[in-house]
């Protein structure tokens, strides 16, 4: 079925071998293609079942209204890769990589959201210890009641990025996540109500929160939809396969993947709590000193779960926010530094905006990759730099309370209803600052290294 179809459409593109990416969207099918001389556009559209094209650079997308998810299937199944990747790639990449890439990927689209409500939650809680709001006045509950459901319905979020992921039906995905948070099982957890699904007993779990069950749910919806996408009739293919996917997945969810997920959501925050206990003092500073170099290869992205699972089973992340601000303000000096004993007028002016934009916002790419690392010393300074606010952060045992990236302007990150580590926080960027800059004017630099963009 839909073999046709998925031949002339691969034919019109000049056949696997020209596409480099391709991906199920909402609107149809999303590629990336090698050579744009050699597809036939005229060809593509008039083929039955696509409706238009949209063509950017090497990016085209074929608009389908129905069967775009048959379509997409057959036309994977016709190729030589997967869908993100080429073969070749693939089978050299291992499970691991696999899995961080897809956790990552999953994960990527929804941390704004968080980042953008939790700064907003901290906001309201400061006018409440200040006096501004009361917990019993109507904006302060309006406020908060806003912000709080970007947490409260977090799984819902992760499920719909997660099936785009998976190759899987993305509203089903976010199904699948927002079922968790359904107000009736949050009263049955409430009541403490023994459910029972044809004999076996449920375990009462708390999902709101809870990010590797959502990823795990759907990572495991995705082969139960195929399995119905392959076998169900056409003629009732658009009602039968939601169906039959949400009576297979959802029982699974309260019995299997959600205890399970629970289950590795706790091991991965207690885990972290007990390294941070008991050799923080030692992993803080040695992994803020090697963060830049992390960063530089993009690898630090695998620590990024690890720190919104611990912000949203835990409350606070006391190690990989802690390190990322001493990595990031170290990389903002470090830039600062060059600019204020660089000659070169393209490199000084580079070095103080990139690095303004780093100790602001903490976005240190541009400063990393145009300053530091062709550099090279600014590098070493900022290991020093990094190493010296960890010693200070584990002492102090800080704790992030929103995941944010860290800077000037996300300061609030580090205030908590309970708790605040506001003065130790901004304590940690002075000595990064003061020692970073201190060890590059110790170690110099040579600016012929920089070089002159034509």
């Amino acid at each position: 079925m839909f073999e046709q179809e998925s031949r002339a459409i691969l034919a019109a593109l000049a056949g696997s071998d020209n596409i480099k990416y391709i991906e199920l969207v909402d609107e149809g099918i999303e590629l990336e293609l090698k050579d744009l001389s050699l597809v036939k556009l005229d060809q593509l559209a008039s083929l039955d079942g696509i409706q238009s094209l949209d063509l950017d650079g090497y990016q085209l997308t074929l608009h389908i209204q129905n069967s775009r998810q048959e379509i997409y299937e057959k036309v994977l199944d016709l190729m030589d890769q997967g869908p993100k990747e080429e073969a070749k790639e693939e089978k050299k990449e291992s499970v691991f990589n696999k899995a961080i890439k897809a956790i990552t990927a999953s994960l990527s689209p929804v941390v704004p959201i968080m980042a953008g409500a939790g700064l907003g939650k901290v906001i309201v809680l400061v006018l409440n210890l200040t006096g501004v709001l009361a917990e019993d006045d109507s904006l302060y509950i309006f406020l908060k009641f806003i912000f709080d459901t970007s947490y409260y319905f977090l799984p819902g979020y992760v499920g719909f990025s997660a099936a785009k992921v998976f190759g899987a039906n993305r509203y089903l995905g976010a199904f699948m996540g927002l079922m968790t948070v359904h107000p009736t099982w949050v009263k049955m957890i409430e009541a403490g109500t023994d459910v029972n699904f044809l004999g076996f007993h449920i375990p009462l779990i708390e999902y709101d929160t809870t990010l590797v069950s959502a990823l795990l749910t759907v990572w495991m919806m995705s082969y139960i939809e195929r399995f119905f996408r392959k076998f169900i009739p056409d003629m009732i293919k658009v009602f039968g396969v939601p169906l039959m996917t949400m009576l297979v997945t959802a029982p699974l969810t309260f019995l299997v993947f959600g205890p399970v997920g629970d289950w590795v959501s706790h091991v991965i925050a207690d885990g972290s709590v007990w390294l941070y206990d008991n050799i923080g003092f030692i992993a803080i500073p040695l992994l803020a000193a090697a963060y830049p170099w992390l960063v530089s290869i993009g690898v630090h992205k695998s620590l990024s779960p690890i720190s919104i699972t611990l912000v949203a089973e835990q409350g606070y992340d006391p190690i990989i926010r802690v390190v990322a601000l001493c990595a990031n303000m170290s990389q903002a000096a470090a830039g600062l530094a060059i600019g204020l004993r660089a000659k070169n007028k393209e490199l000084k002016s580079l070095a103080f905006s990139t690095g303004l934009t780093a100790l602001l916002g903490g976005t240190t790419g541009p400063v990393m990759y145009g300053v530091n690392l062709p550099l090279k010393k600014p590098m070493y300074a900022s290991m020093i730099g990094a190493c010296a606010g960890g010693i200070f952060a584990s002492l102090m045992k800080m704790k992030a309370f929103i995941y944010v990236t860290p800077a000037l302007l996300s300061l609030p990150m580090w205030v908590s209803k309970d708790q605040s580590y506001l003065v130790e926080a901004i304590i940690t960027i002075l000595i990064v600052t003061v020692v970073t800059i201190v060890a590059q004017f110790l170690l110099g630099f040579d600016e012929s290294d920089y070089k002159v963009k034509d």
